[in-house]
């Protein structure tokens, strides 16, 4: 039997398929999938999408358990709407996550510990004593401040203002304007919304500013500081949920806080000066293949060392 593992975020959707043997192990990704972006009614066409890529389109009933981790299925009625829809693709046993706890999972597994995601949105999840919280991830339009969409959204604000005050191109407006392909910066306007997706082609210009804050440009620093900033307010909520004597695992994820990220040397040095007694730990397991392991030990199976070591070895 196989088990499948599907991560479906505001960049892409990545799924993960594989039996207990690990002689079944195959990946696949696809277009974003954060609910924001694609709403309920798309759910359904981006799993069977997966399904073909995976070539499982014809092999449902070898899928003993499905895990499905979505942005945006964190409220009830949202999550309930998505699981209707996975239903009439034919899935019986499956479970239905945040994106975020599934990232959470694969850091620590059924462990405590607090998840930092900062990529088009931001997000922390926290888990004490086999409690569940998440701070943030409200989406584009009423939160993510720290991830990648309010660095590009902060950044083309930057450019536009410069126009409309007649002050001289900077580097970081150059940037941007070659970026999106566009010959002045007012045509920005254009290409954000005539976008099929305003948050992702928005999000995509953060890897810029983060190149340019590393090269010392003081207006992408500025946005790069001021999500430092956002994000460790989360993270502080995050602490929140712990004891001042307990000793806490922390794992960042999310381009944002990747190792080459700006953003993550400022978090870090915020980070060390809460008084916490903390670790930083990597995340060994992709999100989409964490899934095929929450859906086994969901089901009553129970996975192999050797099979855990396969999985980790998966890049989608």
């Amino acid at each position: 039997m196989i088990f499948l593992g599907i991560d479906a975020g505001g960049t892409k959707t990545t799924a993960v398929a594989a039996d207990l043997n690990g002689e079944q192990l195959r990946s696949a990704q696809g277009a974003p999938g954060a609910i924001s972006a694609i709403g309920v009614n798309g759910v359904k066409s981006l799993i069977t999408d997966l399904l073909k890529k995976l070539d499982l389109s014809d092999s449902l009933e070898k899928i003993q358990a499905a895990t499905f981790g979505f942005s945006g299925v964190g409220r009830v009625d949202i999550r309930k709407s998505v699981e209707d829809e996975i239903k009439k693709i034919g899935f019986t046993d499956f479970r239905v996550i945040t994106d975020g706890e599934l990232l959470h999972y694969s850091a620590f597994g059924e462990s405590d510990g607090i998840l930092l995601e900062a990529g088009t949105g931001a997000v922390a999840v926290s888990r004490k004593n086999n409690l569940l919280t998440q701070i943030g991830g409200w989406g584009y339009l009423l939160g993510d401040e720290g991830g990648g969409y309010q660095i590009g959204r902060d950044a083309i604000r930057n450019t536009l203002a410069e126009e409309e005050h007649d002050l001289p191109v900077s580097k970081l407006s150059k940037a941007i304007v070659n970026f999106y392909g566009v010959g002045k910066r007012e045509e920005i306007m254009n290409r954000v919304y005539s976008a099929d997706s305003a948050q992702q082609i928005i999000s995509s210009s953060a890897f810029t500013v983060c190149e340019l804050a590393n090269q010392g440009d003081s207006d992408a620093m500025t946005i790069v500081e001021d999500a430092a900033t956002h994000l460790f307010s989360l993270l502080k909520t995050a602490l929140e949920k712990f004891d001042a004597d307990d000793f806490i695992k922390i794992a960042c994820a999310g381009s944002i806080l990747s190792n080459d990220s700006p953003a993550l040397d400022l978090f870090n040095k915020k980070l060390e000066n809460t008084g916490y007694d903390y670790e930083l730990v990597n995340i060994s397991v992709e999100p989409a293949a964490a899934g095929v392991l929450y859906a086994i030990n969901s089901s009553g199976e129970e996975a192999s060392e050797q099979f855990l070591n396969s999985l980790k070895g998966i890049t989608v």
